[in-house]
């Protein structure tokens, strides 16, 4: 049965009535199509080995965006078989976005459906892609499935796969408590707040596209007894707000082949500094192969940062935590100043590790020793449409062991915007480990460039790498470049508004070299009783 592309304007009230169709590109041409309604209700089973399809219609180039997926409705005494269901959002062109997944209910009778075998089938409200080079934010949100109970969930056992994608609806259902979990290009949401998820064992969410295949909790518990494997797959944190995420994984987590990891951290606030999301990893958390870390600050007025508690971190070439532009919000209105302890005054950038670039540049602050502050946001020029740069925000990673570095760890702030905005803050990179080593790894709280002729540039941030100075005498000098430098200030007076360098503190000075006998870092070096470096 086959609903796609009879869609129109819909109403999401209701499961049964049409969807959307997708916004028009910048041409003649046209979103897609939202997808229609299939209505089934039968006395006795449904078996469905075929396909059942309500999916939106893609967008047409240029930027054509995609339509809704539509609605899917089943009344039936049980489900079974090992087809598709399937309520996908449409295709997005170029830069606009996919559609958003339809809306799946499927309304078995409990009793007879758990006296039945598990079905396997793929039942999916997705959304849909773009076919732009960033695909994940373009990427429209996952749709709703509906059961009148969670049974389809509870009854999978280390031999089942998880083929499931929606939001899972059923706000009773608070924790799931599951021996092993493995998911196979599925997209699993649980959006109301605290949703805990306790594995026994072993959670893997591998995919074939990471786009589409995502676990995602709203300010819940992750807890794992053994590993954790993301491989071309999504885990996204959310937070309500005032508290986040927490993750407890007792063996290794490892995220590869450009699997993502989105942590989103809830409001800062003196109660709860160090509470607003956490990562704990017993054993060796990796990233490689193209695998990104993003810590997200959703207040830019009161942001956060989250904390990585691991026994070892390896970090692959190609792939790395980016905290960059997570720190405070840069001014909002014309000529006028940026938000956080160095904010910027007018056109000026913002301090935190130095002072801001130019006359009106913000003041340094925070610890070179144990940073935790994130950068402060640029002030705004004398443009009234564009807001001014955001600060870097912070990275704390504490290691029992050793941490590895081939890849990065940014924590960036923002350029100035026109005309004339002062650039954001680098935020911090705060690692504690036993050793550390690395090769061609990057690690940067780097000022934002200030915007046109007088635009201050953003100081650097503060980077500490704590290692302990003993067991860090038995390994290689790392191949690691460190810098927290200040951002340019506006092209035609680059030196005068430039902003400050920020800090980078060592516990001793093994590290003040490459391996090459080059002096590579950039700021202002901060080794506790270093007084004299004599050189060959």
């Amino acid at each position: 049965c086959d609903a796609r592309r009879f869609g129109g304007d819909g109403d999401l009230e209701w499961n049964w009535k049409l969807e959307h169709g997708g916004g028009p590109g910048d041409t003649l041409k046209n979103g897609g199509h939202g997808g229609g309604v299939v209505r089934i209700e039968a006395t006795g089973g449904v078996t469905v080995n075929g396909s059942i399809l309500a999916n939106g219609g893609a967008g047409v180039a240029n930027h054509g965006a995609g339509g809704a997926g539509g609605a899917i409705h089943i009344v039936c005494d049980v489900l079974s078989g090992g087809g598709t269901i399937s309520a996908n959002g449409g295709l997005a062109q170029n830069w606009s976005g996919g559609g958003g997944g339809g809306c799946i209910a499927i309304a078995y009778n409990p009793a007879a459906q758990a006296a039945a075998a598990l079905p396997g089938l793929s039942i999916v409200a997705l959304g849909g892609k773009s076919t732009s080079a960033v695909t994940f934010p373009n990427t429209g949100g996952v749709g709703t499935l509906w059961f009148p109970d969670n049974q389809f969930l509870t009854r999978v056992t280390a031999s089942d796969v998880v083929r499931l994608g929606g939001q899972w609806l059923d706000p009773s259902f608070t924790a799931w408590n599951i021996d092993s979990l493995a998911m196979n290009n599925a997209w699993l949401r649980f959006p109301h707040v605290g949703f805990t998820l306790n594995v026994t064992n072993n959670l893997s969410i591998t995919g074939t596209d990471r786009d589409l295949t995502r676990l995602e909790l709203t300010n819940g518990v992750l807890n794992c007894g053994g590993d954790i494997t993301l491989d071309k797959a999504a885990l996204v944190l959310h937070t309500d707000n005032t508290t986040g995420p927490e993750v407890f994984c007792d063996g290794n987590f490892k995220l590869t082949n450009l699997s993502l990891m989105y942590l989103y951290c809830g409001t800062n606030s003196a109660a709860a500094p160090d509470t607003t999301a956490l990562v704990d990893v017993g054993g060796t958390m990796t990233v490689d192969a193209t695998s990104w870390v993003y810590p997200v600050a959703i207040d830019a007025f009161a942001p956060a940062a989250p904390l990585f508690e691991v026994g070892n971190l390896f970090v692959g070439t190609g792939s790395g935590f980016d905290a960059s532009i997570q720190g405070w919000s840069g001014a909002t209105n014309k000529s006028t100043i940026g938000f956080g302890p160095g904010k910027g005054g007018t056109q000026g950038g913002a301090g935190h590790g130095g002072k801001g670039g130019g006359p009106n540049g913000g003041a340094a602050y925070g610890s070179a020793s144990n940073p935790v502050t994130l950068g402060s946001g640029g002030g705004a020029g004398d443009n009234s449409v564009n807001t001014s740069a955001r600060g870097g925000g912070a990275l704390r990673i504490n290691a029992t062991g050793k941490v590895a570095v081939n890849g990065s760890l940014l924590a960036n702030g923002g350029n100035g915007t026109a005309n004339h905005g002062g650039g954001g803050s680098g935020g911090s990179v705060n690692i504690l480990c036993d050793t550390f080593w690395g090769t061609n790894g990057v690690i940067s709280a780097n000022g934002g460039t200030g915007a046109n002729t007088t635009g201050g540039g953003g100081a650097g941030g503060r980077i500490a790498i704590r290692y302990n100075a003993v067991a860090q005498g038995a390994v290689p000098v790392p191949g690691v470049t460190v810098s927290a430098n200040g951002g340019l200030g506006g092209r035609t007076v680059t030196y005068t508004r430039r902003g400050d360098l920020g800090t980078i503190y060592f516990p001793d000075a093994s590290m003040l070299l490459a391996p090459s006998g080059f002096a590579v870092h950039t700021g202002q070096l901060v080794v506790p009783g270093f007084t004299a470096w004599t050189l060959d």
